[in-house]
């Protein structure tokens, strides 16, 4: 996997998947500098991410990029989606536009990744969504190893392509 590292003046590509780099570094309230990311997966399809500067949020960010029509995703509702999202560092974790198909799932069943189910719910069909997930509600103790991603958070962005 290639892993993208980002500062003001160098871009360096290194071990998997990952590409472009650009926008403004800022300092932290701990005197750490983070760029703030626009990236893209090289070579896949799908939108660009915007990876905000400074540390990772705590709670679970929901931002309406582009309003839906029609009924609202609830759970039970059957949903299909195109997403694309990244870690905070900008490496890959999971890009559904290099599917063969879009993916389709059931809301409440528990196959999607906490934090992502509840910040689709509500979303309608041809709605945009980017959510961030912080690694606490995506890496919960028991399912994945939250301390893998300390301070992480993943940024998606969703395409609601039907509820039925």
């Amino acid at each position: 996997m290639f892993r993208l590292f980002c500062s003001v003046l160098v871009l360096a590509t290194c071990v998997a998947v990952a590409a472009g780099c650009g926008g403004s570094a800022s300092s932290s309230s701990d005197g750490s500098t983070k760029a703030a990311w626009e990236i893209s997966i090289e070579n896949a399809p799908g939108p660009k991410v915007h990876i905000p500067d400074g540390r990772a949020p705590r709670k679970l960010v929901v931002k309406e990029v582009k309003p839906g029509t029609g009924k609202p995703a609830k759970k039970g509702d059957d949903i299909t989606v195109e997403y694309v999202g990244l870690h905070w560092d900008g490496t890959s974790y999971a890009n559904s536009w290099s599917y063969p198909e879009p993916p389709s799932f059931t809301l409440g069943t528990g196959r999607l990744p906490q934090g992502f189910e509840e910040g689709i719910l509500g979303m309608k069909a041809g709605g945009k969504r980017e959510l961030i997930v912080p690694s606490s509600i995506i890496f919960p103790p028991g399912r994945n190893n939250p301390t893998q991603y300390p301070g992480d958070a993943v940024v998606f962005i969703v395409d609601m392509l039907k509820v039925h």
